[in-house]
């Protein structure tokens, strides 16, 4: 027993001597100044970019710092990529069954600046071998089946403090700064398709505008071998939109569930942030927005979404918008919104009241080139506006109308109630429907197309006490209905700026004839029974 308590403890002092020799060998031949000589070199001749570390510090124990590390852009004095810290810090003894347990890894401030150059390259094309048709000569181990010679695994990566910057010389992206925390857990094994990693990436916050619109976004994304979970906040002008929702097989064909609610939007602004963008590059005047760069805009993976958006409050072109709701459905390219529903309020040249319901569908191929346009192409869809108020307060329309007529009081109408059936189809709005009043109704068919132009044949009737106002000579017993209100059948055409009023030939030959029939039979039957 003694033997064995001797023979250990001398095995044990042998190891300690061991170690301990190993860690001042380390600390005595792995000095910083040699550790630079030996890999400054070897990094810029694999970047072909100026490389700079302040200081290195290896330790048998403690591990790895690295301290003040930069590697430069092509003009070798702007940093591309910067960190304050590299803290590599393991556990010794796996090493003897060739297993790498990394406890941690962290990395301090580290910076990254990405840029687009004017002849439409990036500053780290180089470094991907893709400029100018490059491309990396296969190494040996890249030959035949790969694997590791270690199992890695590393309990924690933290990286701290990262920041981001991206701009374009070509002004035809926005600029963007990101500031973000990650902390990850990687499990490596020996083969790569057998790399697993989890963690979450902690967006402190996300700068850019769109057309001059600051838009702010921050958030946490957590990730795992199974999916992506996304909670964010973005902030575009003064409204607030908040997403949350799943990101699942994001390596395959994302299957994407999100939900998005706002409790105040501006609706305007973000059509305005949305808008395309000139950009003047090299003398010439650009508009970004939907345009692919050559060589690509290639078919994205195959994407499916579906999802809730629910606003409170939202305002647009002068309308106030209440409880907005809708579910969307996105697969093989097409987006389905169905059911639309809300209340609205407001406007501006005419004012109004009421509720929206209704279905749209569109194709949308992201990054395709003029990918917006072909999305209004393919709008359709149908609904019900229903009205409890309408009021014109200026109108080029019903203007051109009381000018027709020689009633003043159709400049202005006001309407109790109104309803309209519509259907998008063609890049048109086709309207079936009316509006009516105590003095004057109003039955519309017809279309208004995206352009804003018009081809509505509206029936106009009139009060009798309001069709007292009209001049006798546009006005005959035969334009009469059944309740004695006088129909003066429309034609509306031309713009919403530039309209056209004009009496509607066919329907008004058609109601006259009806009316001269009429009056003819009532004529005769008087004759008759008075015979």
């Amino acid at each position: 027993m003694k033997k064995l308590l001797w023979g250990s403890g001398i095995l044990l002092a042998l190891i300690l001597v061991f170690v301990l020799g190993l860690s001042l060998f380390i600390k005595n031949s792995l000095k910083s100044e040699q550790l630079k000589a030996l890999i400054i070199p070897k990094v810029e001749a694999f970047t072909g970019r100026k490389a700079q570390i302040d200081q290195i510090h290896v330790s048998l124990f403690k591990g790895i710092i690295v301290r003040g590390i930069h590697l430069k852009e092509h003009d070798g004095e702007k940093d591309f990529l910067a960190a304050r810290e590299f803290i590599l810090d393991y556990n010794l003894f796996p090493l003897l069954r060739k297993e790498i347990v990394i406890k941690r890894i962290e990395v301090l401030s580290p910076s990254i600046s990405l840029r687009k150059e004017r002849d439409g390259t990036y500053n780290f094309s180089d470094l991907t071998g893709k400029e100018r048709g490059q491309k990396r000569s296969p190494s040996p181990g890249d030959q035949g089946e790969r694997s590791f010679p270690f199992t890695v695994t590393t309990d924690k990566i933290y990286i701290r403090d990262a920041i981001v910057t991206f701009s374009d010389d070509r002004k035809e992206l926005p600029d963007m700064t990101a500031n973000a925390d990650i902390e990850m857990t990687v499990l490596a094994g020996k083969r790569p398709e057998e790399l697993k990693a989890s963690g979450v990436l902690r967006l402190k916050e996300l700068k850019t505008a769109l057309n001059g619109i600051p838009v702010v976004s921050s958030g946490t994304a957590t990730v795992d071998s199974g999916a992506v979970r996304l909670s964010l906040e973005t902030t575009i002008g003064k409204g607030t939109i908040r997403t949350t929702g799943t990101i699942t097989d994001y390596l395959g064909s994302p299957d994407i569930s999100l939900d998005i609610s706002a409790r105040e939007l501006d609706i305007d602004s973000l059509a305005a942030a949305g808008g395309s963008t000139p950009a003047k590059a090299d003398g010439r005047t650009r508009t970004t927005t939907g345009k692919a760069q050559k060589g690509e805009g290639s078919v994205p993976r195959e994407i499916n979404a579906a999802g809730e958006v629910k606003v409170a409050t939202a305002t647009l072109k002068g309308y106030r918008i209440k409880d907005l709701s809708l579910k969307y459905r996105f697969a093989h390219h097409g987006m389905i919104l169905e059911p639309v529903q809300t209340t609205f309020s407001g406007g501006g040249n005419v004012r109004t009241e009421g509720t929206l319901n209704g279905g749209f569908r569109f194709n949308y191929i992201p990054g395709g080139d003029d990918a917006l346009s072909r999305a209004k192409k393919s709008l359709t869809g149908k609904g019900t506006l229903t009205l409890s108020r309408c009021e014109v307060i200026e109108s080029k329309i019903t203007d051109a109308i009381a000018l027709l007529t020689g009633v003043e009081d159709l400049k202005r109408p006001r309407f109790e109630s109104g309803e309209f059936d519509f259907s998008v189809k063609d890049q048109k709005v086709f309207l079936n429907g009316g509006l009516s009043s105590a003095t004057v109704t109003v039955g519309t068919s017809g279309t208004v197309g995206f352009d804003e132009r018009m081809d509505i044949a509206a029936d106009l009737k009139l009060s009798p006490a309001l069709a007292a106002k009209l001049p006798t000579a546009r006005i005959t017993a035969s334009m009469k209905d059944g309740q004695g209100w006088t129909v003066i059948p429309l034609k509306i055409t031309g713009t919403v700026e530039k309209s056209s009023v004009k009496p509607n030939p066919a329907a008004l030959n058609k109601q006259l004839e009806q009316g001269i029939r009429e009056e003819v039979g009532k004529k005769l039957l008087k004759d008759i029974l008075g015979k």
